[in-house]
């Protein structure tokens, strides 16, 4: 049954501003999906920008680059960074190296080899300031690619903080060695100085790849060097060490001595003339392993590198080690040469550190 139209019920007035107000609603969501979907591309996912976009947003002579490709977005962006820390690092190695020569000058033959293993971990710390640029995918082909980037002047403002923090504790070890007696103790700050001063290095060169090279200091490394080596030269240490059996203290006592000695410290047999102490003390059981045929030892020990008539402890270090062999007599021996090297180990490496 057909039905008429009031057309005089129906608003027709109405019915177009709903419409127009519905068609403009649509236009204005549309231009902001474009508008979002365009500024958040880099970091939200792939864009339609290209490399070459890419190098003129972030140019050489502002940026550090690194380009990065992958079968995902994030690994583009993983190797990226990979990259671009890569190109920095590799420019920070040998240049922090010359450097070093360059302010140490005769003597650097001797101490290359520690200074070369200190600077490489410093170097492999993480690039303070780097970003993620942008990414973007091949319609072909669906590899991903992706810009990581360092803004040099983010990065000066960074690495120039540190080298202020790291110049703040030069200077106040220096000054605190003025009250220091002796000479254990003021080597051991000299050694915490160019410990220190070798990561400044490293930051000196980060910042000479980005731009800065103003990086003057108030004081002369190259004096710190050499205080260092002629405290040590004139650290005469003495060694003794105590046990229940004599023969277990004399043989702690060599076997540390010796790797005191492999590291270039002076040792003496007269304990007044001492500028440095190592005293402990050690004990050695038997050590049931149900082996047969073999007899087990198990060596205890603790030992302390101090300043002569102070309680002061520089270092500090405890250990037990085994040692097996036919005989009680040969295992005792093994097991105190092993516990000897793990214990001037790491008193040796405490005191170059500076700890």
């Amino acid at each position: 049954m057909n039905k008429k139209i009031n057309l005089e019920s129906f608003n027709l007035k109405g019915f177009f501003v709903k419409a127009k107000s519905s068609l403009l609603s649509f236009v204005v969501v549309s231009f902001l999906t474009v508008i979002l979907t365009s500024c958040g591309g880099a970091s939200s996912g792939a864009s339609s920008l290209t490399k070459k976009d890419y190098l003129v947003k972030y140019p050489k002579s502002s940026y550090l680059v690194g380009e990065g490709i992958g079968q995902s977005e994030s690994e583009a962006r993983s190797n990226a960074k990979a990259e671009l820390t890569r190109i920095f690092e590799s420019r920070i190695m040998s240049d922090t190296l010359d450097s070093i020569k360059a302010s140490i000058g005769p003597g650097f033959e001797s101490v290359e080899q520690s200074i070369t293993s200190d600077v490489r971990v410093s170097a492999d710390m993480e690039v303070k300031g780097l970003e993620i640029g942008g990414t973007w995918k091949e319609a072909d082909t669906g590899t991903h690619h992706a810009i990581a980037v360092l803004d040099r002047t983010k990065g000066r403002d960074l690495y120039m903080a540190d080298l202020n923090n790291i110049d703040t504790l030069i200077n106040a070890e220096l000054k605190a060695q003025t009250s220091m007696k002796g000479r254990l103790l003021p080597y051991r700050s000299m050694k915490k100085i160019l410990n220190v001063w070798v990561e400044r290095a490293v930051v000196v060169s980060r910042l000479r790849v980005l731009g800065r090279s103003n990086t003057s200091t108030s004081y002369n490394i190259k004096d710190v060097f050499n205080k260092v080596a002629e405290l040590k030269s004139t650290l005469p240490i003495y060694v003794e060490i105590t046990s229940e059996d004599t023969e277990s203290s004399r043989l702690l006592a060599e076997f540390l001595s010796s790797a005191l000695a492999d590291k270039g410290y002076v040792l003496t047999k007269d304990k007044t003339t001492a500028e440095a102490l190592v005293t402990g003390n050690v004990s050695v059981t038997e050590a049931v392993m149900h082996n047969p045929g073999w007899e087990f030892a198990l060596a205890k020990g603790s030992v302390a590198l101090s300043e002569p008539g102070t309680d002061i402890n520089v270092v500090e270090v405890a250990g037990e080690q085994r040692g097996s062999d036919l005989s009680f007599e040969r295992a005792t021996y093994k097991s105190l040469k092993k516990l000897s090297k793990v214990m001037a180990t790491k008193m040796i490496d405490s005191l170059e550190k500076g700890e």
